[in-house]
């Protein structure tokens, strides 16, 4: 299967309206994601755009 048939299939289960994406995280995975929140933040108030990573 192609990568193209993937994300078809993917974004046909994702649109139904009985679907639910859940996310578990541990201590690690919550630091990481705050400190991603607080370097988008400050790069913003500097005027610059937020990194993705």
């Amino acid at each position: 299967m192609d990568l193209q048939n993937i994300q078809n299939q993917l974004n046909t289960e994702f649109a139904k309206s009985e679907t639910r994406i859940i996310f578990w995280f541990d201590d690690k995975d919550i630091d990481y994601i705050n400190e991603k929140v607080l370097d988008t933040i400050s790069n913003m108030l500097q005027g610059g755009h937020p990194k993705v990573a």
